[in-house]
């Protein structure tokens, strides 16, 4: 396994079933190396240790949610965006028990 396969610095490379496609990025003898299914990117793995750049392509998906805590009085608010988008929000009352802010539920 090589170093830039582990601090890929996000980048997806190229495999032929389970081994690194080490020819993806090739502009010439003797220059060759991975290249990046995601946005494209490859570099020489004889001329550098690993890839110059992040990925921009980075998956939405990967991220963690944004939490936004919102304190009033004795009750706190976590609103946080749901997979659709629309955020969603918890409340935890004096006892410190969380309560959903929809009702009905």
């Amino acid at each position: 396994m090589y170093e830039y396969e582990i601090n890929n610095r996000g980048h997806r490379w190229k495999y032929d079933d389970e081994y690194l496609d080490i020819l993806g990025y090739y502009p010439g003898d003797p220059h060759n190396g991975p290249i990046c299914v995601a946005c494209g990117y490859g570099f020489c793995h004889h001329c550098l240790d690993g890839p110059e750049i992040d990925c921009p392509e980075v998956i939405d998906a990967e991220l963690p949610e944004p939490v936004l805590h919102i304190t009033s009085g004795s009750t706190a608010t976590s609103l946080s965006a749901g997979a659709n988008g629309a955020a969603k929000s918890r409340s935890t009352g004096a006892n410190n028990r969380p309560t959903n802010s929809s009702a009905g539920a």
